[in-house]
């Protein structure tokens, strides 16, 4: 009997260090290997998401569901060449052939762009701003735009009068939000969509700590300049690039990846961190006319960008 006791207890230990010895794997996977990634799109992005990412079959699925709604029907994927592609942190496929191209995001498989080769020319009869407006009405429901993103600007083409541009995006807090943006180039007359761009980043909507008059009072101090004559302030929302992470990547690179290993080895040397936040966008003139241009932290009053205009007159 002490001998089965025996036998059992030590079953027993190793079972309890087989749990433990896997607990501590599993936590490895999950705080040391299943790192995090920056990227622009998405916020972090894990090592994991990289692995299951979307692949071809996918693209060619969704291409083929996006070129149904798009031109009814009139295309298919079947002649269509499919690559991939990652620029800024953002990997994608591209699916293209004569007629169409399609960019559909690898991690969250949404299009982040569509262009239709469709032959405008086609088209004589220019179309009035009611016209255009009740047109992209119907395009915004037949392509399941959500009710969130507002119409922010509706134009005519300046170089097509047969086309119409529209931007519309979703407000934060009462501010347009560029980077939860849908664009499109179309045709009223047909209803039909050109060029569709869409944006999705992620939105941080951080405290807005700063007031008004400490923004413009941190832009003055940093302009340095006697001459002002007018300061505008207004909120706004912006892109932090987190300067202080070192990347080895350069971001304005589209590289083509061939299999997932170099989107491993990108991501490994994509380091930088970059936010959407809000901010003020302060506006300071000159008795001369140049105009100074600061976006500040609305937490922190970091100055995230500044550019000058000089008035050439």
């Amino acid at each position: 009997m002490k001998k089965e006791n025996g036998s059992i207890n030590a079953v027993k230990i190793i079972i309890i260090l087989g749990i433990i010895v896997l607990v501590f794997f599993g936590m490895y996977k999950l705080i040391f290997e299943d790192k995090t990634y920056y990227t622009i799109v998405n916020g972090e992005i894990k090592k994991s998401q990289i692995e299951n990412s979307f692949t071809d079959n996918d693209a060619k699925q969704k291409a083929t569901i996006l070129l149904n709604a798009f031109t009814n029907g009139e295309y298919t994927v079947d002649n269509a060449t499919l690559t991939q592609f990652i620029k800024d942190g953002e990997p994608y496929w591209e699916v293209r052939d004569d007629n169409y191209l399609i960019r559909i995001n690898s991690f969250n498989n949404k299009v982040i762009y569509y262009k239709d080769n469709y032959d405008i020319t086609q088209i004589q009869n220019e179309q009035t701003e009611e016209e255009a407006k009740k047109a992209l009405e119907e395009i915004l429901q037949k392509y399941n735009i959500p009710e969130e993103y507002e119409l922010r600007l509706l134009e005519k083409d300046e170089f097509n009068d047969c086309l119409w541009y529209a931007e519309l995006c979703k407000k934060e807090n009462g501010i347009f939000n560029e980077y939860k943006q849908v664009e499109f180039n179309f045709i009223p007359e047909i209803k039909r969509v050109i060029v569709m761009t869409y944006r999705d980043y992620e939105y941080t909507n951080n405290e807005i700590k700063i007031t008004e008059n400490e923004a413009s009072k941190i832009a003055e101090s940093t302009y340095g300049e006697q001459d002002i004559v007018e300061i505008k302030v207004e909120r706004s929302i912006e892109q932090i690039i987190n300067k202080d992470v070192d990347s080895q990547i350069y971001l304005g690179d589209e590289l083509e990846i061939v299999d997932k290993s170099e989107l491993l080895e990108y991501m490994e040397k994509f380091k930088e961190s970059r936010e959407i936040r809000n901010a003020w966008n302060v506006t300071i003139q000159n008795s001369y006319g140049d105009i100074a241009e600061y976006a500040i932290d609305a937490t922190n009053g970091d100055i995230i960008r500044k550019a000058f205009t000089r008035n050439n007159d």
